[in-house]
C-alpha cells in the first residue's frame, strides 16, 4: 500500500508559504455581517443564519489547504502541532466570552444563572451543538429568553471536525490521491446533506440542525475544493475566456449568497430536506475560487478595506455579538439601541483582537515560556484551566437546570422565532 508521502510526491511539489487572499477575509466579513442582521431581526436579513455556513466552508477549504501543505512538505501531519495551533488561534477568545458571559448573567440577570452551568461548560469542552441536540432545544430556539451561549454551537462543530478530517484525510490520501480525494470529500458532503434530511423533523427538536454529522456538507464542500484548487494554480497565467469565466462565476455565486441571505426563512422545509445547505457551501466554494485569483473582480469587491476589516476580526465578534444581544434585549423594537448593541460588538471584538487573539497568535505563549521555563508555563496553564472551570462552575450556581428559555416541548414556528444562527 502507497503512503501518503509516496501518493503526496506523486501528485504535487513541495508548495512555498500559503498565500492569504484578502477577499477571504471580506467572504468572513460579508457572513458575520449576515449573520449580525438576521440576530437583529431585520427584515432584509430572514436567511442571515447561513453566514455560518459561509463559515464552515471557509474552514473546510483553509484547514485541509494547511493540512495538504504540510503533508506535502513532510509526508506527515503533525497532529499535536496542528491542535496546538488551532488551540492558539481559538480558545482564549472562547474562555473569555464564555467567563465574562458568566460573570455579566450572574450580575444582571441572577434568575437565569442557574442554567447556564451545562451550557458553559458545554461551550468550552465544544460539544455544545450536542447539549442542545440532546437536551431537545429547538432549532426554532424563540428569541423570548434564549442562552447567551447558544450560539456557540457552530464553533463545536468545527472544533469536531478539526478533531475527525486530519485522520481521515490522511487516511484518504494514503489509498486514493488527490482528486479522488476530494470525490470522497464531495462524496461526504452529500451524505452529509441527506442525513439532515433524513433527521430534519419540524415538529421535534433540532438534531438535524445541530448534529455534527448533518451539518459537515459546507466544511466538506470547502476541503474538496482544497485539494482541487491548490495554491499553485491561484495565480497560473490562465486563458482569457477562462478567466473571466471564473470570475464570472465568482460573481454570480456572490449574488446568489447574497439572495439566500435576504429570501431563505428558516422554516423553510426545502432548505433541510432538499439539501439547502449543501447549496449554500457549493456557492461559497464558487466565490472562494473566484477571490483566490489576482486581480479578479470578485477578490477586489471582496478585499474592500471594510470588509476584511470585519472578516479579519469577524471570530470575535460572532463571540461576542450574541451575548450581548441577549443581555440588552428589549420586548420593543429600539433602533438606536440596535446600532449601540453593534458599536459595541465592534468595539470589544477590535480589542480581543488587538489585545488577545493576536499576541497569542503571534507567539506570546512561547516568550512567556523562554523567560519563565517551560515548566512554569505549564503549570500556570494547568491552574488557569482549573481556575476557569472553577470559576464558571461557580459563577452558575449549582442547579443543574436546563438553559434558560427552552421549552419543554418543541414548539410549532411562530414569527417570533428564530434559527440559531
Amino acid at each position: 500500500m502507497s503512503t501518503a508521502t509516496d501518493v503526496w510526491a506523486r501528485v504535487m511539489r513541495k508548495p512555498a508559504a500559503l498565500p492569504h487572499p484578502l477577499g477571504l477575509d471580506g467572504l468572513r466579513g460579508l457572513a458575520v455581517v449576515a449573520v449580525i442582521g438576521y440576530h437583529l431581526d431585520l427584515t432584509w436579513t430572514g436567511g442571515g443564519f447561513l453566514g455560518v455556513e459561509v463559515f464552515f466552508t471557509l474552514s473546510g477549504f483553509l484547514i485541509t489547504q494547511l493540512l495538504v501543505a504540510e503533508l506535502a512538505r513532510t509526508g506527515r501531519v503533525d497532529v499535536r502541532a496542528f491542535a496546538a495551533a488551532r488551540a492558539r488561534r481559538l480558545v482564549p477568545a472562547l474562555v473569555a466570552c464564555v467567563l465574562v458571559t458568566a460573570v455579566a448573567v450572574r450580575l444582571l440577570l441572577p434568575d437565569s444563572a442557574p442554567g447556564m452551568r451545562d451550557d458553559a461548560l458545554a461551550s468550552l469542552l465544544y460539544v455544545q451543538n450536542w447539549h442542545l441536540a440532546v437536551g431537545g432545544v429547538p432549532y426554532t430556539e424563540t428569541w423570548t429568553t434564549p442562552s447567551p451561549l447558544l450560539h456557540l454551537w457552530s464553533l463545536a462543530v468545527e472544533g469536531q471536525l478539526y478533531v475527525l478530517w486530519p485522520a481521515l484525510l490522511v487516511g484518504v490520501l494514503a489509498v486514493t490521491g488527490r482528486r479522488r480525494s476530494a470525490l470522497v470529500a464531495l462524496a461526504l458532503a452529500v451524505a452529509s446533506a441527506a442525513a439532515m434530511a433524513l433527521q430534519y423533523d419540524p415538529d421535534s427538536s433540532g438534531v438535524a440542525y445541530y448534529a455534527t454529522d448533518s451539518r459537515a456538507s459546507g466544511f466538506l464542500v470547502g476541503a474538496a475544493l482544497a485539494l482541487l484548487w491548490r495554491p499553485q494554480l491561484w495565480s497560473r497565467r490562465m486563458p482569457s475566456a477562462a478567466r473571466a469565466g471564473l470570475d464570472l462565476v465568482g460573481l454570480a455565486a456572490l449574488a446568489a449568497l447574497l439572495v439566500e441571505f435576504v429570501q431563505i426563512s428558516e422554516f423553510d422545509d426545502a432548505l433541510y430536506e432538499q439539501g439547502g445547505f449543501l447549496r449554500v457551501g457549493l456557492l461559497s466554494a464558487a466565490v472562494i475560487a473566484a477571490a483566490t485569483r489576482p486581480r479578479s473582480l470578485t477578490g477586489w469587491l471582496l478585499g474592500r478595506k471594510g470588509m476584511v476589516w470585519l472578516g479579519q476580526r469577524s471570530y470575535g465578534i460572532y463571540l461576542y455579538h450574541w451575548p450581548l444581544f441577549v443581555l440588552t434585549h428589549t420586548v420593543e423594537d429600539n433602533p438606536a439601541l440596535d446600532v449601540l448593541r453593534v458599536v459595541a460588538t465592534l468595539l470589544i471584538a477590535a480589542a480581543s483582537y488587538r489585545w488577545l487573539e493576536l499576541p497569542i497568535r503571534r507567539g506570546l505563549v512561547r516568550r512567556v515560556r523562554a523567560s519563565t521555563g517551560a515548566n512554569a508555563v505549564l503549570t500556570a496553564a494547568a491552574a488557569g484551566a482549573v481556575a476557569v472551570a472553577v470559576a464558571t462552575v461557580v459563577l452558575t450556581a449549582t442547579s443543574p437546570a436546563r438553559l434558560s428559555g427552552t421549552p419543554q416541548a418543541s414548539p410549532q414556528p411562530t414569527e417570533a422565532a428564530q434559527a440559531p444562527a
